[in-house]
């Protein structure tokens, strides 16, 4: 019925707050793989897959964190690199709003609730 279905949702959902899970999906099912701890006060809010990286994903905050990004390792569950590069202007706080593989290796563009676009080297 359609209340099991809602009730399916928030199986999860409870145990997220402060961290990352992966999970792995087939057809029929649906598994925690790993849960990965995140900074204290990092809201994670896009992520991206490097071409060319193994097992990684860089993470963007929608808070204004000092270090808005970081590279994770999915595997080992380690937070790689913490990219502190952003310039930070203490008068207006912003966040990473998107993550775009740019068509170098190595390289990912970054846009901000500000408008702007930083590219970054990995």
């Amino acid at each position: 019925s359609d209340d099991d279905d809602d009730d399916d949702d928030d199986e999860y959902a409870p145990d997220c707050v402060g961290q990352v899970v992966i999970m792995i999906a087939s057809r029929t099912s649906l598994m925690v793989h790993n849960r990965i701890p995140l900074p204290s006060k990092f809201h994670p809010r896009v992520a991206l897959h490097p071409s060319t990286y193994l097992n990684k994903i860089i993470i963007g905050s929608s808070s204004s964190h000092k270090e808005p990004l970081i590279l994770v390792n999915i595997k080992t569950g380690k937070i790689i690199h913490s990219f502190s590069c952003l310039p930070t202007n203490n008068s207006k706080p912003y966040y990473v709003t998107a993550l775009e593989q740019s068509p170098a290796v190595d390289t990912v563009a970054v846009g901000t609730s500000h408008g702007m676009v930083h590219l970054i080297n990995l």
